[in-house]
């Protein structure tokens, strides 16, 4: 039996919401800062958003998932939704950002803070993901990403996105779900993923948990939605 894997890059895609990784590029060594040379505040960001990240305290039955994710698919549709929305550069707009990922029984919950320079930048980005344009732009991507992490199935999946049902949003909140249907021999495949995000000043903290066959327990996303919004306060 073929074990399948969940579309992390589907939680990349709107995970990195708060500002686009469009131009982002692994900087070369010579390029990269020495310790004593980071700002007081880049550094007083590191600390923050590091801190604010949810841990294996705050989810004790999962696992701290630390294998790399990435591929040239997921960053093609970063890169399309964020022209899509018209987000912010994250090379420009990002003092510093950080994410924490876990699993647990083919479940996926990722927790991504982002410290922008400006809090102008932060409430232009919370604005472009808060507009009727965010499913719209989202939905194709989120097809791309769950069909090249189900590569060996020769199926299209189905993507809709709308408003996680019930839950009532702050000005300072946005939250999208996608869910997708993958066809398959055994029957269909129903792939669920909420997105919430928080910007407070020039913070954006953002939650995503992905589950197979049942939307995500809204207490738990609740609990853990709170927590990112208190930390980054």
């Amino acid at each position: 039996m073929r074990r399948y894997v969940l579309p992390l890059g589907l939680i990349a895609l709107l995970l990195t919401g708060c500002a686009s990784d469009s131009n982002s590029a692994k900087p070369s060594p010579t390029s990269t800062p020495s310790p004593t040379t980071i700002p007081a505040s880049v550094a007083a960001d590191r600390t923050k958003i590091e801190a604010a990240l949810l841990k294996t305290d705050d989810l004790p039955e999962w696992k701290l998932d630390t294998t790399a994710s990435g591929s040239t698919a997921v960053q093609a549709a970063n890169n399309a939704l964020a022209s899509c929305l018209g987000l912010s550069d994250s090379t420009v707009a990002l003092s510093a950002q950080a994410q924490n990922r876990f699993v647990n029984n083919g479940h996926v919950i990722a927790s991504n803070v982002r410290a922008h320079k400006t809090a102008s930048t932060a409430k232009a980005d919370l604005a472009a993901l808060k507009s009727s344009k965010a499913p719209v732009c989202a939905a194709p991507q989120v097809n791309v990403l769950v069909k090249n992490s189900l590569d060996a199935i020769n199926a299209n999946p189905i993507t809709e996105i709308g408003r996680i049902p019930d839950v009532v949003l702050r000005d300072d909140e946005f939250g999208l779900r996608a869910m997708s249907t993958v066809q398959m021999a055994s029957g269909a495949m129903k792939i669920t993923t909420d997105f919430l995000g928080v910007t407070v000043d020039r913070y954006c903290a953002t939650l995503s948990m992905t589950y197979i066959g049942k939307p995500p327990p809204r207490d738990l996303e609740t609990s853990l939605f709170s927590k990112s919004r208190l930390r980054i306060s």
